[in-house]
């Protein structure tokens, strides 16, 4: 609610606004192919609740993360993750114990995602976008790895794929530039089935 200047300034009306989010879910343009992770640590919070229902009159499924069962969003959803943390420390505020809860689960749901679209190979985020001197280090260290090559080789793959951590490790592994896109092309850009295709 409120959309990105929310992130740095407290909108609390936004989140009453029903109107707003019909407005913004027509803009999103969900579909039956969406799911909506809808995140209230009440469990119904207008706005919130509103793009829960805009989306499943279009067929999309929604996972409701809430705080409170027996919630009206959680009654919406599809998929219900209740984090019961009780009362706050501090009453008046959800940023403790109820939004340490939401990142927790929303940490575990996003690693889990990348796991499955193939971000992940060997404990290594291979899909990491290089782009300071700190994140080429990290990612010829994971080139090594899965190469099962020295630093040099590594970098030197690093090099020749401009960064692209997936191309770097089948060019480590003794692809050419070419031949380790077109790996990469046959198994959707998932670089664990495309490495069983080349010999370490």
């Amino acid at each position: 609610a409120g959309g990105d200047a929310a992130r740095l300034l407290p909108l609390g009306p936004c989140e009453d606004d029903e109107e707003q989010a019909f407005k913004d879910a027509q803009a999103a343009g969900f579909s039956k192919d969406d799911l909506i992770v809808a995140v209230a640590a009440s469990g119904s919070t207008p706005y919130t609740c509103a793009i829960a229902r805009e989306g499943k009159k279009v067929g999309a499924q929604i996972l409701a993360i809430a705080n409170n069962p027996g919630s009206q969003l959680a009654d919406l959803a599809d998929h219900a993750a209740i984090l019961e943390t009780g009362p706050e420390v501090l009453a008046g505020s959800t940023r403790m114990a109820a939004g340490t809860a939401q990142k927790a689960a929303l940490t575990a749901f996003s690693t889990l995602l990348m796991t499955r679209l193939g971000y992940v190979v060997g404990g290594h985020m291979v899909n990491m976008i290089v782009d300071n001197d700190k994140l080429r280090l990290r990612a010829i260290r994971i080139v090594a790895d899965l190469a099962d090559v020295s630093l040099d080789l590594a970098g030197d793959a690093m090099t020749k794929a401009q960064g692209d951590i997936k191309l770097a490790t089948l060019i480590a592994r003794g692809c050419s530039l070419q031949q380790a896109q077109g790996l990469l092309a046959d198994h959707e850009e998932k670089l664990r089935p495309a490495m069983l295709q080349v010999k370490g």
